[in-house]
């Protein structure tokens, strides 16, 4: 039996494979199981089954079916299985509470959980560096998201690049050809805004009315901009029509064409 063998030869096992998705997943669900695969061979141990959910974030349990088919499996009376095996804690959960609530819930049905990569000791001394690891693994996951957050600001400031799917009313989006590659030299794709010829002079309207001390019902049936004209209310509030874009914790000035003079603006509101 090799060295350090968390089970003994011939146990029964199953292993729960996750991976992020994108071009940037460093270690897809293939690439995870044929690891699981080699580890239980050269240990002399028996997989079972294999579950896996295949592009989904480690943040939150929703969506994350195949995670919750495995403790449904567990409570089974003829589920009889030694171990449950993960690659490492990263691959089981990214938010501290989710991951110790549910380990604790493999645990409390007799079945060990395991991780391949972070081997604990036993007693006392595993369950703190257990939780270190967890707590790592969410402290690496907002590290990463406060990284992709920092990018997509850069981007929006130095590029003028929409980070919404959908352009207000009364913009449209164009294709933005001139961003540079990414780092690993693949295409960066991004959109700018520009007023929308047909809805940018009734949306420029709208807010001339409500200067006039229009109500929001009469300003719609003069403009037809929305079903509900209460809606009205949310579009005259926003400070992308002056050319401000507000998204996140910045606030870009001169963003896009404004469709409103910043007195127009602030007269309305």
């Amino acid at each position: 039996m090799p060295e350090n063998s968390p089970f003994p030869p011939g146990s029964r096992l199953i292993a729960y494979l996750r991976d992020s998705g994108g071009p940037r997943q460093e270690l897809s669900v293939q690439r995870q199981r044929s690891e699981v695969e080699r580890w239980c061979k050269e240990h002399s141990y028996r997989l079972e089954r294999v579950f896996a959910d295949e592009a989904r974030t480690g943040t939150t349990t929703v969506g994350r079916e195949d995670m919750f088919n495995l403790l449904a499996w567990l409570e089974r009376e003829d589920a009889r299985v030694d171990g449950v095996v993960v690659w490492e804690y990263e691959r089981w959960s990214r938010d501290y509470n989710d991951a110790q609530f549910l380990i604790a819930g493999i645990r409390r049905t007799g079945v060990k959980f395991h991780s391949i990569t972070n081997p604990l000791p036993e007693g006392a001394a595993g369950q703190i560096i257990e939780a270190f690891y967890l707590a790592n693994a969410q402290q690496e996951s907002e590290k990463l998201s406060r990284r992709i957050r920092s990018g997509l600001y850069n981007v929006i400031r130095r590029y003028g690049v929409y980070p919404h799917s959908r352009p207000p009313l009364g913009y449209r989006k164009m294709p933005a050809d001139d961003l540079p590659a990414r780092r690993d030299g693949s295409p960066r794709t991004g959109y700018r805004l520009e007023p929308d010829p047909d809805k940018a002079p009734l949306v420029k309207k709208a807010f001339e009315l409500a200067a006039q001390g229009y109500t929001l019902r009469e300003i719609n049936e003069a403009t037809g901009l929305v079903t509900f004209y209460y809606n009205l209310g949310k579009l005259l509030r926003n400070r992308l029509y002056a050319g401000i874009l507000d998204y996140g914790q910045i606030t870009v000035e001169g963003f896009c064409e404004p469709v409103v003079t910043p007195e127009l603006f602030d007269q309305v509101q």
